[in-house]
């Protein structure tokens, strides 16, 4: 009898006592409704109007072409002389390429106005980092995601069927080990004519599908001489089915776990290259940006700790998730 390398009730509650575990899992819970709500948290339009007989809802997503040369402080001052309408504001009323109504010298430090100051062009830095969550969350998880898919699909097919298949797809895995990936990608983006948020994605994506495939490879390569594999083949079952139902949900446990510690990784890489100017494209709000101003800036304090306390938030609460789904998902830690 195999021992699935998943996470049994016991297992479940083990991981859930942990407070540690709870402080990351409430930290990245919170970290994914700023992401995901950020329109609402910080914006240069209302979250509702209603002016002159018309209501807007989200107006500052939609951009609706009544409101395009409008802000939040220029509503505020219409409203409060036509005294007919109102607004539902965001929390912070900036949003995150506003720049100033009044030019003052920037970067301008925390203020009850811009709670964490405002970067060098005079933008609003709260605003900024709240939607540059959303950025660097949506390049870990979906780069994750793409090569977690290649990787399986290679390992997979390399692991079970053997011969040929499985000599090619380990020279892939020891072609792509051979060269450093930072590198590798940091080249693959200085080629790029243009870059945007999906070509990052694409980029990290496909540079570090190696150590999935290499994983899953191994795995299958140990599950397909079982005997419920063999009992699979027996019933008729075909490679498909077998792969999918059996193979899959047995190998996939140290697979979450290398996500968990990717997704940190691609946070990252999109935070060093767009430090570096090969990243997200401005004026897209980025905590890598951020920190590429803070450079320029070095006695402005707030660039570089606002950002970086967010980055070593992130990655250390991935760090200790995933930490902690590797010893409960591990079969040989007894529950």
């Amino acid at each position: 009898m195999i021992q699935h390398a998943g996470l049994a009730p016991a297992r479940w509650r083990r991981l859930r006592s942990k407070r540690l575990t709870k402080v990351a899992a409430g930290t990245l819970g919170a970290l994914a409704l700023v992401a995901l709500f950020a329109d609402c948290i910080a914006s240069d339009l209302p979250i509702l109007l209603h002016l002159e007989g018309e209501t807007y809802v989200l107006s500052g997503l939609l951009r609706p072409a009544a409101l395009r040369t409008y802000n939040n402080q220029q509503l505020r001052r219409e409203l409060a002389d036509r005294g007919d309408g109102w607004a539902w504001m965001p929390l912070c009323e900036f949003g995150p390429r506003q720049q100033p109504e009044i030019l003052e010298p920037p970067p301008a430090a925390p203020s009850s106005v811009h709670w964490l100051g405002t970067d060098d062009r005079g933008r609003d830095l709260f605003a900024r980092l709240v939607h540059g969550t959303r950025v660097s969350l949506a390049v870990g998880f979906v780069s994750v995601g793409f090569y977690v898919t290649i990787g399986m699909i290679l390992g997979l097919v390399g692991g079970y069927f053997g011969g040929r298949l499985d000599w090619l797809v380990s020279r892939l895995i020891e072609i792509g080990l051979t060269f450093p990936t930072f590198f590798l990608i940091l080249i693959i983006m200085a080629l790029l004519e243009r870059t945007s948020i999906l070509t990052i994605m694409l980029v990290i994506g496909l540079t570090r599908w190696t150590d999935v495939a290499r994983l899953v490879r191994a795995e299958v390569l140990r599950l397909r001489e079982l005997d419920f594999v063999t009992a699979a083949r027996a019933a008729g079952a075909g490679p498909l089915r077998i792969m999918w139902r059996h193979l899959v949900p047995n190998a996939i446990g140290p697979v979450v776990v290398n996500a968990t510690f990717g997704v940190a990784g691609a946070i990252l890489v999109e935070s060093a290259l767009t430090f570096l100017g090969f990243g997200t494209p401005p004026p897209t709000a980025s905590w890598g940006e951020v920190l590429s101003q803070a450079y320029e800036h070095q006695s402005h304090w707030w660039l570089t700790v606002c950002p970086g306390l967010l980055l070593f938030v992130t990655i250390t609460s991935l760090n200790l998730l995933g930490e902690a789904l590797g010893q409960a998902i591990d079969p040989r830690i007894r529950d």
